[in-house]
Order: C-alpha cells, then sequence, then structure tokens
C-alpha cells in the first residue's frame, strides 16, 4: 500500500542554519511502499542552503541504496563515532555528488540526507524498508541539522558551513 507524507517547512527549520526561512511551505514529498520508495525533493533554496530531507539515523544500524531518477543531488553522510550512541561524537562526515540512474549504498552506521543542488526536482529512489529499522530523527534535530549545511556560495556553486552544535567535527571529505 502506497502512503505519501509531505515534509513542512515548519518542520524543517528544526535542522536549518537560518530558522528563521519563511518559504517553501512544503519541501519534498515522499512516496513510500515498502522496499521501493520515491522522494522528490523541491528545487526551492531553505535561506543560503539547498533544499534537503530531514536527515537520520538507522537503528539499529543498517545500509540504504538510492538511485537518482532525475534532477542533480548529492548525499552528505555522517558516521558515529560509538553506533550505539545516537546522540554522540562524528567520526567522519562525507558529501558525494550523485549521478543519474547510479545506485549509490549508504552505508551501515551513516546519518544521512539528500540535497537537491538543481534548478529543477530533485527525485530517487530508495530500497528503504521499515521492518529493517527505525529511522532515527531526534539526534539531528537536537544537533540542528548534519555535521555541515549545504550552501549556495556567490557563484551559484556549492558552498559549506560548519554546524557549532557538533564538538569535535572531522573535516568534510568531498571525494
Amino acid at each position: 500500500m502506497l502512503k505519501v507524507t509531505t515534509r513542512k517547512l515548519e518542520d524543517m527549520k528544526k535542522v536549518l542554519m537560518d530558522g528563521n526561512v519563511s518559504s517553501p511551505a512544503e519541501t519534498y514529498f515522499v512516496v513510500k511502499s515498502p522496499g521501493q520508495n520515491i522522494t522528490i525533493l523541491l528545487p526551492n533554496m531553505l535561506g543560503m542552503e539547498f533544499n534537503k530531507t530531514f536527515g537520520h539515523y538507522h537503528k539499529p544500524a543498517y545500509p540504504e541504496k538510492y538511485t537518482v531518477l532525475y534532477g542533480d543531488g548529492a548525499v552528505l553522510m555522517q558516521r558515529l563515532k560509538d553506533p550505539e550512541n545516537y546522540y554522540g561524537s562524528i567520526s567522519e562526515v562525507k558529501f558525494v555528488r550523485l549521478k543519474l540512474n547510479e545506485e549509490f549504498l549508504i552505508p551501515e552506521g551513516f546519518g544521512h540526507i539528500l540535497v537537491n543542488l538543481g534548478p529543477s526536482l530533485l527525485i530517487t529512489r530508495d530500497d528503504w524498508d521499515d521492518k529493517n529499522a527505525e529511522h532515527m530523527y531526534d539526534p539531528i534535530a537536537e544537533k540542528k541539522g548534519m555535521g555541515y549545511y549545504v550552501l549556495r556560495n556567490a557563484d551559484g556553486g556549492v558552498a559549506f558551513s560548519r554546524n557549532p552544535n557538533y564538538e569535535d567535527l572531522p573535516e568534510l571529505i568531498c571525494p
């Protein structure tokens, strides 16, 4: 059975660099069907940040595979130093551009967000099934987002800003 959820800006403010952003009212949609979900991110900016998903970890740690079906996007992932402490320190943070039609695996133990970097919709498919593990959103919300914010620079390209709510944050890896 299909289930459609909408992520509203009011909820996204918990994970934004600038909590005073006032539009858009809706930021992304997820069409859930166990083992084949579709995420649709609008091309809007959230202040200086590119539109993104809220972010979560899996409990217990479990991998997740994504495929970009349309648009220009990236994934920002971060690994916990202690995989049992979802509120603890981060050991690694990676930013990876996603290629159209290429599968990308979120490794076991990484929290992650999708980021829409383009002028159109970003549409992805993933293989998530809720029976595998639960989504842990609270650790990301408590720190007001992931370890880095993904911003548009003055030239329209990608820039990053450290989230000051993380201690001992490692340097960002952009392979």
